[in-house]
């Protein structure tokens, strides 16, 4: 049998990181809750307009060098502010902070689908966005550490760079 004494515990788990994992699960619980809170004309305006926005959409006529750029742009600006809010003395806070907004956002997606659609489409959801979801992860993780690495910055870069291109080519066949 093997114990573990508190300070072996938080050499493998880091305190900072579990507070991560725990404001990221209290925004999936946000989100959920929110989403169950709004009256049903409200979900069914929500449902009316992404049913919509997705009927419209043809997946071939997409354009990936404009959507490459804007995607881009976008998480480009989400890391921008995320590094230089990583550089006060709230850092933590900021990175919680955002890590909330992720699990809510990801949620609220996820209770839309349930809403409107079937269980297949929650499946394929989650098979299509995992993959940049796990780059973004990592990203955040070198957003992270990078008080103690500055060397980071350029993993940073590239993960952003791999993350765009996920989201570019895979992404756009959901829900379609």
């Amino acid at each position: 049998m093997i114990v573990l004494s508190n300070r072996d515990f938080f050499s493998v788990v880091n305190r900072y990181k579990l507070g991560y994992l725990i404001a990221l699960i209290c925004g999936i619980v946000f989100g959920t809750g929110v989403f169950n809170i709004i009256s049903d004309s409200e979900k069914l305006k929500l449902i009316i307009y992404s049913d919509y926005i997705v009927n419209k959409r043809n997946v071939y006529e997409i354009n990936r060098l404009s959507l490459f750029a804007y995607v881009f742009k976008e998480r480009g600006r989400e890391l921008i502010i995320l590094l230089i809010c990583g550089l006060t003395g709230y850092r933590r806070a900021f990175y919680n902070i955002y890590i909330f907004y992720l699990g809510f956002k990801s949620s609220m997606i996820v209770s839309l689908l349930t809403a409107s659609v079937s269980m297949a489409h929650i499946f394929r959801f989650i098979l299509l966005s995992t993959p940049q979801l796990i780059v973004y992860i990592i990203m955040i993780y070198y957003v992270v550490d990078l008080e103690r690495e500055k060397k980071n910055l350029i993993i940073i870069f590239v993960l952003l760079i791999i993350s765009t291109l996920l989201e570019t080519y895979i992404n756009p066949y959901f829900p379609g």
